[in-house]
């Protein structure tokens, strides 16, 4: 239980969240909490033996929400989490796959919600450091200082880690923005290497096949709008969600017989 999570104010206007009732949506940030900052194991008594647990992921029970996580609160009982946990899956927000000891929970695109950084709230933030005594902005600007050097040193051990499907697939992308490009939408000269390791993260930490990658970017290139937003596998990584719903809602009017999960 140790670290922080970040939660955006966008999520109160999220079509999830607008979705949930004030105890669901409660619900949900506490499983975002309680979710694997980092991968990791939990012992299974029953059967003597180490599960793995991945990061965005968590192994809880309905009685262990009720109870322990809201300390039997009679306004959350384990009905209400039953159906709160059945809505989140229906809405995508999460996956549930149940065994006979326990429930695994995985938080679908919790990377991309919890490595995306705002500019804006960059912005907001240092407006509001400058409005701090000055021995709160000195602790406060060290802080942020150890933070972004170690997010670069991460992103530097990962930055050439990739495949060369990646690199194939980065490149398909490419030439996909290419040829849809009128000017404004041309992109020149990527770095291909940053953008294959993007690939890589959408395959391992989003756990998506370079099938349904090569089919996500055949399917936004050759779609009117998406082709238009879809100009780097970083956008493709923080679109793909609401790229799904778009698909699934396209199905539904033409009947098309193409799955999104197949994507």
């Amino acid at each position: 239980m140790q670290g922080w999570i970040k939660l955006h104010r966008s999520v109160m206007k999220s079509e999830t969240f607008s979705k949930l009732t004030a105890i669901q949506q409660l619900i949900a940030i506490y499983i975002i909490l309680n979710a694997n900052h980092e991968d990791g194991v939990w012992y299974d008594k029953y059967k003597n033996i180490e599960v793995p647990v991945k990061r965005g992921q968590l192994i809880v029970s309905r009685n262990k929400i009720a109870n322990d996580w809201f300390r039997g609160d009679k306004e959350i009982t384990e009905q209400k989490v039953r159906t709160t946990l059945k809505k989140l899956e229906k809405l995508s927000f999460l996956t549930i796959t149940p065994t006979n000891n326990y429930t695994l929970l995985e938080v679908l695109n919790y990377n991309v919600y919890q490595e995306k950084e705002n500019e804006s709230n960059q912005v907001i933030n240092q407006e509001l450091t400058k409005s701090q005594p000055r021995a709160n902005q000195v602790l406060t600007t060290n802080k942020n200082d150890k933070n972004d050097k170690n997010e670069k040193n991460n992103t530097l051990r990962q930055k050439f880690k990739y495949e060369h499907s990646d690199m194939k697939l980065a490149e398909l992308l490419f030439n996909y923005i290419q040829d849809n490009g009128d000017g404004a939408n041309k992109v020149k000269s990527p770095n291909m290497e940053k953008w294959a390791n993007e690939i890589r993260l959408i395959r391992e930490r989003d756990r998506k096949t370079h099938e349904q990658i090569k089919k996500s970017i055949e399917w936004s290139q050759n779609h009117h709008f998406w082709k238009t937003v879809i100009l780097s596998p970083s956008k493709l990584r923080e679109k793909y969600q609401q790229m799904s719903l778009q698909a699934k809602a396209d199905m539904k009017k033409t009947n098309n017989e193409i799955n999104w999960e197949d994507l």
